[in-house]
């Protein structure tokens, strides 16, 4: 199906940025089905935490876009790395809490190996998102360029999420519920632009970040990379900055509800920052329009954050 709708993004550093909001786990969202997009097996180490969390109370599949055989610096055959990168994404999500079957190994390795999106993958996942019939969606932060099949797999995310959400609205206007979209930090964007970093996960428990650390040790093959103090840097920057962002809510009398009732232990917390947006469908003729979601959550939006489970 050609896309007929018109799609009106949010639109970057134009206006104010919002003052990210601050929330702990028992926050996050309910009844999603959540598909979360990585362009490589490793691009979840830095919200690991979230995925562990969200895997508890919502249906969600991990979908590893590409084989992942360029990034194993080993004297092996492209066959054997791309085994060695898949078995490293089942232990992983394992030791995060997923079955094996929740993971879906896409291989777009056309599109891994060029700078365009291959149509034929293109349609094949347009035909898996339809079919999946997702709520709430994962891709990487629209800063992530650094490589092709990243800025690739969020370009035929956005494509695929499009035609989508038009048949969808199609089909059933009334019926019609806003989809979530997630942009999540990668290694190549550790601190977010302000506009985009809407919503801190604050981690009460710090087993949670001990889960996380150990989950990462699994992709061996990347352990040349210097992840480890990469994470670190950005842990100790976010930690920061979240400090800072407290002081900053505390200072303002308006946002002081959103602090209400939660304690933060800078010595064992952790966070996970996230950039929330929807895509809904407005207007007549009617476009497809991102939202960037404003918290605390208006009544339509929690509505939409907590779904009803079905046949309730």
């Amino acid at each position: 199906m050609t896309q007929a709708y018109p799609f009106y993004p949010v639109k970057r550093f134009v206006t104010p940025a919002p003052v990210p909001y601050i929330a702990t786990e028992e926050a996050l969202p309910n009844n999603q089905r959540i598909l979360v997009f990585l362009p490589h097996s490793d691009d979840g180490r830095y919200f690991g935490g979230s995925l562990h969390l969200l895997n508890r109370r919502n249906a969600v599949r991990i979908v590893v876009m590409s084989p992942g055989f360029l990034g194993v610096d080993q004297d092996l055959p492209v066959e054997e790395k791309t085994r060695l990168r898949w078995k490293e994404a089942v232990s992983w999500a394992r030791v995060l809490g997923f079955r094996t079957d929740q993971l879906v190994d896409f291989r777009a390795d056309r599109t891994y190996t060029s700078q365009s999106v291959d149509e034929g993958e293109l349609e094949r996942l347009r035909s898996f998102i339809s079919e999946e019939s997702p709520t709430m969606v994962f891709i990487p932060n629209l800063s992530d360029t650094a490589q092709a099949v990243n800025y690739n797999t969020r370009a035929m995310v956005v494509a695929s999420l499009l035609s989508f959400i038009e048949e969808r609205h199609r089909r059933d206007p009334s019926g019609f519920s806003p989809l979530l979209l997630v942009e999540y930090p990668t290694n190549h964007v550790p601190i977010l632009p302000p506009s985009d970093r809407n919503f801190v996960i604050f981690f009460n428990d710090p087993e949670l970040s001990r889960l996380r650390r150990e989950a990462n040790m699994e992709h061996h093959s990347q352990s040349t990379s210097c992840f480890d103090i990469t994470e670190s840097l950005v842990e100790a920057v976010h930690a920061i900055s979240e400090a800072d962002t407290i002081h900053y809510l505390q200072k303002r009398q308006s946002c002081v509800e959103g602090l209400r009732g939660i304690t933060v232990d800078p010595r064992t917390s952790r966070g996970e920052h996230l950039g929330m947006t929807k895509l809904d469908v407005k207007g007549d003729p009617p476009a497809i329009v991102e939202i960037r979601l404003e918290f605390p959550l208006s009544e339509t939006d929690r509505q939409v954050w907590n779904r009803a489970v079905a046949g309730r």
